[in-house]
This record gives C-alpha cells, sequence and structure tokens, in this order.
C-alpha cells in the first residue's frame, strides 16, 4: 500500500515509480495459487493498476500470465481452490465497525497463532483504522498478520 511508504522518509514523495509485489498463494496456500500481481502504485510518467503474472515459486521464476481457454484468473485459480464459490465459508464481520472480515476458520487460525487476547486488540486497532480510513480490505487475515508483525517491531524499538 502505497501510504505504507510515508513512513520511509521521502521514498514515497522522491520516486517516480513505486511497484509492489503480491503473491496471495504466500498468506494462503488456496488464494490464487501460481498467481501474482505486479503493483504500480505510483507512475509519475504513465498508468497505474495491477498486472497479473504467473508464478513458479520452485525456480522463483515470473512469467506472462494468460488465462486458461480465455477465462478470467478468477476463474482459472477457481481450480485450485479447495472450495467453489458457492461452498466457501461464509465471512463473518468483526469489529465495531464490521471492516474486518474473516470465516471461522480463518479466526481460529489466527486465534492460535496470536493468541485471543492479541487478536482481539489486533482487530479493533485495524477494524478503527480501516473505519478511520475508508477503506476495506479482502484480505483481511493476510492484513491482520502484517499489523501483528508491524505492532511487535514497534514494541522492540
Amino acid at each position: 500500500m502505497l501510504s505504507d511508504l510515508r513512513e520511509s522518509g521521502a521514498i514515497e514523495a522522491d520516486a517516480d515509480v513505486v511497484i509492489f509485489l503480491l503473491r496471495r498463494e504466500y498468506y494462503d496456500p488456496y488464494d490464487k495459487p501460481g498467481l501474482a500481481e505486479i503493483i504500480i502504485g505510483k507512475n509519475r510518467h504513465g498508468k497505474v493498476g495491477n498486472i497479473e503474472m504467473a508464478y513458479r515459486k520452485e525456480f522463483a521464476q515470473f512469467s506472462n500470465y494468460t488465462p486458461a481457454d480465455g477465462h478470467s484468473s478468477e476463474e482459472a485459480f477457481e481450480a485450485f481452490s479447495p472450495y467453489s464459490e458457492s461452498s466457501r465459508p461464509p465471512l463473518i464481520d468483526f469489529g465495531e465497525f464490521k471492516k474486518i472480515k474473516l470465516s471461522q476458520e480463518e479466526y481460529e487460525a489466527l486465534s492460535s497463532e496470536l493468541g485471543q487476547e492479541d487478536l482481539d486488540r489486533i482487530i479493533t486497532e485495524a477494524d478503527s483504522y480501516l473505519e478511520k480510513n475508508q477503506t476495506e480490505r479482502k484480505d483481511s487475515k493476510a492484513y491482520l498478520l502484517k499489523w501483528f508483525e508491524r505492532q511487535k517491531s514497534f514494541s522492540k524499538k
């Protein structure tokens, strides 16, 4: 997220191009395996947007992505998911503003990984932050894990 760079000195202001790499599979092995997104968050001399790339983790190799049979990436990667669109576990809204959306399975996994007290605190903080900035997150589990890691690094300083 481009706003995350504001705390990194003048990187955001000085850069002509800011590019992020996202592999959802890193956070959830069933979320678009074999696909990576190159996110052009800032481009002073052109367009911003997302580019889908094929990713082969056994070689750490990126290549052009061509959807199978002309289907969208969502349709092409549906075959890799353990859930069909209609059988995915329902998402539950968490937090006062209901900005955090997790399945029961994700919530339980986070609770065992982070501890119930830390998870509840992080949900409250992240939910308030998202409401204050009027933004949504599709990947709440990954977002909460990143939030937790950031909080740990700040507490060590």
